[in-house]
């Protein structure tokens, strides 16, 4: 277990940045105030349990590099301790009130919001482990998962126990706290009736999302393409470029504008300014450094070294 307490500002970020996959993180309010920052990281067996408390910030994961990131892919479950905050994933917002719940990816940008003292505990759950309990988790995540749910309810009063008590439990219980801990969570998942989404329905149109949803989580897999998009749906890759003629784009055309997007956040990111340009594309899978400047410039009208410079500048 590890304890860091700052009554700075900077030094604070830089705490929650050894802990946490790096974010941008930009303080609310009245900047001349005294901060109060902690951070608290308990490791269990596959999972961490960390519980952060600091006044008013904004957190924009946009930028988030997972090379940064130690144990892969994974899960944040985020539970509302003291004070609300506003959680923005995948184009829902939620409002968390103490006791309340909501899982994010961190492999898709979420934003976290919160203007007084705030306190809350995550759940740090690697992907393999998200996807035993809950196969498709995909459908959970950016939801509001309220403590007036007895299931909820349970899941976090039982992170709040665990909190007081994780540090004085023996390596051998552990990993069965974790297990127990994993259980609650995919009871809560099981319980949730999802509520289907009626502003476009129609099958052409869920496949369409979930195929969006596969790129958006594999843009820095060197394997995306049609061939590996229609393998994971299930679809043939005829169908495939067929829902694409909606979109104005082809397949390919679509997933390398949104790497290009990709790599436009990580150049603006204070976090990874001593990353350089070449990584980056590499990163994200422009294997062909040269074609990845000129397709920089044709679609944001500036190279990627002149529109770093200005962003970091601003």
């Amino acid at each position: 277990m590890s304890v860091e307490i700052a009554t700075k500002f900077e030094d604070w970020i830089t705490d929650v940045s050894e802990i946490l996959p790096p974010m941008n993180i930009v303080r609310q309010g009245n900047s001349n105030n005294n901060f109060i920052g902690e951070i608290e990281q308990s490791d269990l067996n596959h999972i961490r349990l960390c519980t952060v408390k600091s006044n008013g910030v904004c957190i924009d994961s946009s930028a988030y590099d997972k090379y940064a990131q130690l144990s892969g892919k994974e899960y944040l479950v985020k539970f509302q301790l003291r004070g609300n905050s506003r959680v923005e994933h995948r184009s829902k917002v939620v409002e968390l009130t103490p006791g309340d719940f909501t899982i994010c990816y961190m492999e898709e940008p979420f934003q976290l919001q919160f203007e007084k003292l705030n306190k809350h505990a995550v759940l740090i759950i690697p992907a393999q482990q998200m996807n035993k309990i809950c196969p498709n988790i995909k459908h959970f995540l950016g939801l509001l998962f309220s403590k007036a749910v007895t299931t909820n309810a349970l899941v976090s009063q039982y992170v709040i126990n665990l909190i007081d008590k994780v540090h004085t439990i023996s390596p051998d219980i552990v990993v069965r706290i974790e297990h127990i801990l994993l259980e609650l969570l995919a009871t809560a998942l099981s319980a949730i009736e999802l509520k289907p989404d009626y502003t476009d329905s129609t099958p052409a149109a869920c496949y369409l999302k979930s195929i969006k949803n596969v790129i958006s989580a594999n843009l820095d897999n060197p394997l995306l393409s049609p061939d590996f998009i229609a393998k994971e749906e299930k679809i043939s890759k005829r169908y495939l470029h067929q829902l694409f003629v909606s979109e104005g784009v082809s397949v390919s055309r679509y997933i390398q504008l949104k790497r290009l997007e990709a790599c436009k956040r990580a150049l603006a990111s204070p976090n990874l300014q001593n990353m350089s340009i070449t990584d980056i594309a590499l990163e994200w899978c422009f294997s062909d450094v040269s074609h990845f400047h000129r397709c920089f410039k044709a679609h944001f009208n500036l190279t990627p070294r002149k529109f770093r410079l200005q962003a970091l500048k601003s």
